[in-house]
């Protein structure tokens, strides 16, 4: 962005409690890109809770391990939590971008309110570097993401990079009415584990959007889904839980005590690569469509139990 509340880069041992960043109606400002919170290069061991962060129209939080800009120091970026915060008109809540440097056990728990754009971002610098992310936990979601006026995907959160463990728990979709994705894996994500435990994704759109998009050139090793409950109200078109476009590759996914799925034509929709389907105690209630839908390549190994 070209404006920030705070920027910081070497802390540690920090901690930022009850902050209110508003940079004010849209009326009042001469560009759009303002930032609440950017975080560079060797911070660690740092906590922010309690925060309300406003009209920041760009990164309300970030965590930035590499870049060019010469002024900055760059490096490693650990142990950082982001606890009960709240975001009102940003353009995300939390952003992480890495090329080389390392980011790793970043806690998020507790977001809600508004974004424009997307909820979270997790990438390898626009595009322009590798990712070295190590684990990010995120848990207790409740965030709405309105219409952007200058995105042509809209997704919940966006993925691309090298990302090793992304742990997500108990998030709830809280906008009911447009044409979302949950999580979107872009064309140079590699991510070794993902695991979905207790999700609650409702929606009543009308021209309805996949759960998970796996893209050309996007690549997860292992995901995990553990219980939570998946339902679309709206006009069911050829929509997926999960759907592996052309040169996306899911290695081996789980479902584990899956009990409401419905209104979604497939529960996994295959047109790229997966090796192997683990589904114990699932519940696809649409017979509009197969669950498991594969047009492309062979499936190594298929184990279903308490299916219905």
């Amino acid at each position: 962005g070209l404006k920030s509340h705070y920027s910081a880069y070497g802390g540690q041992d920090f901690y930022i409690e009850n902050t209110i960043i508003d940079f004010g109606e849209s009326s009042s400002r001469d560009e759009v890109f303002y930032d609440g919170i950017h975080f560079f290069g060797l911070c660690r061991n740092g906590t922010i809770t309690g925060t309300r962060i406003t009209n920041t129209f760009d990164d309300p939080i970030s965590l930035v391990a590499d870049g060019t800009n010469p002024d900055i120091i760059f490096g490693d970026i650990t142990n950082i939590s982001i606890i009960n915060t709240t975001f009102f008109n940003t353009a995300f809540a939390v952003r992480i971008m890495s090329d080389t440097n390392l980011i790793d056990n970043i806690n998020i728990d507790g977001i809600h309110g508004d974004t424009r754009d997307y909820a979270f971002v997790f990438e390898n610098i626009q595009g322009a570097g590798v990712g070295n992310i190590g684990t990010i936990n995120i848990s207790n979601v409740s965030l709405s993401v309105t219409d952007s006026p200058t995105l042509s995907e809209f997704t919940y959160m966006k993925l691309n990079g090298r990302i090793n463990v992304l742990n997500i728990s108990n998030w709830t979709r809280t906008d009911f009415t447009k044409p979302y994705s949950l999580i979107e894996c872009d064309q140079d994500a590699d991510i070794r584990t993902m695991n979905l435990s207790n999700l609650n994704y409702y929606t009543q759109e009308v021209q309805s959007n996949n759960m998970i998009n796996v893209n050309n050139g996007a690549f997860i090793a292992n995901l995990q889904i553990n219980g939570g409950s998946f339902i679309s109200d709206g006009f069911i078109q050829n929509t997926s839980l999960i759907n592996i476009n052309t040169g996306g590759v899911l290695n081996v996914v789980s479902f584990q005590g899956v009990l409401n799925v419905s209104g979604f034509k497939h529960i996994l929709e295959n047109e790229g690569t997966v090796t192997s389907i683990f589904a114990d105690t699932v519940r696809h209630a649409e017979t509009s469509g197969s669950s498991f839908n594969n047009t492309s390549s062979s499936i190594s190994v298929l184990s279903i139990s308490s299916y219905r």
